[in-house]
């Protein structure tokens, strides 16, 4: 009969642990690391929340304020309203399992931090390093040491396309549609951090009657937009000048010097020389 129980109740446990869900949550090095709890009650009474089965803080209903315990005295916050446990500054020291309690029940969720390093900036590299356009077939490779850098994901972008999601190697295919991408980037991404490539041209990209134009249509209007523009500019320019001109001219007509007529003036001098007898 004991021994039945003690079967049971093994059983029981392993049932509990295969119910409690564990949350891995990711953070670097300074950074911040925030823990919710799921299905708080619609009333919190208290709160205990444990890492690595040691008291870390803890409030109860009538605390002005939550309780902290050895290394989380310092750069933690927890609200009592939502149960939600903040913590800045982090590092090694607080990696491990965190656990928290509602009103006395113990949350099914385990919380999991875990420390990773940011990303680094990646770069394509071609195989075969001689790709070009006398192969089929090439394959490009998105480089970037990702040691400890914890969950990463690939995206691959073709000019002018965007970013979509894929594997760390991508293999081209040197037919038409590939012929029509002009570059290749690739970007690397972890739960904290994200970094993209220069972009590669692509070894199969060959230009097009439609490329060729636009080329030409771009080179000929960033001649004639500049020449269009001092072209007005010049003719406002000589109007403005013109008017000037006129305007002097209008004025000298109108008020000759001192006042008079040369011609008008030797009249006036031979009237005043002549007297009545």
């Amino acid at each position: 009969m004991e021994r039945r129980v003690g079967v049971l109740l093994l059983l029981l446990a392993v049932i509990n642990c295969a119910a409690a869900d564990t949350i891995v949550s990711y953070f670097g090095s300074g950074g911040e690391l925030v823990l919710r709890p799921h299905g708080i009650p619609d009333r919190i009474n208290e709160i205990v929340w444990k890492h690595r089965g040691n008291l870390l803080a803890e409030w109860t209903d009538g605390d002005t304020h939550p309780t902290y315990y050895g290394v989380f005295v310092k750069g933690v916050v927890l609200n009592p309203s939502t149960g939600e446990l903040k913590i800045s500054n982090m590092d090694e020291t607080y990696t491990g399992v965190y656990v928290v309690q509602l009103n006395l029940n113990v949350q099914e969720d385990h919380y999991e931090a875990t420390m990773i390093k940011k990303v680094p900036e990646p770069e394509v590299h071609p195989q075969p390093l001689a790709c070009g356009p006398h192969l089929d077939n090439c394959a490009l490779t998105c480089e970037g040491d990702i040691t400890d850098a914890g969950p990463v994901i690939y995206y691959w972008m073709m000019e002018p396309k965007g970013w979509t999601k894929s594997e760390k190697v991508k293999n081209i295919i040197n037919d038409e549609k590939t012929q029509r991408v002009e570059t290749f980037s690739c970007k690397i991404e972890n739960p904290i951090s994200a970094e993209k490539s220069e972009p590669l041209k692509n070894p199969f990209f060959t230009e097009t009657t439609e490329t060729t134009n636009n080329v030409t249509v771009i080179a000929i209007v960033s001649v004639l937009v500049p020449a269009l523009v001092l072209s007005v500019v010049l003719y406002v320019f000589r109007v403005r000048i013109m008017r000037f001109c006129g305007r002097q001219d209008s004025s000298r007509s109108a008020n000759p010097a001192n006042g008079s007529s040369p011609g008008k003036e030797g009249e006036n001098v031979a009237l005043r020389g002549h007297t009545t007898p």
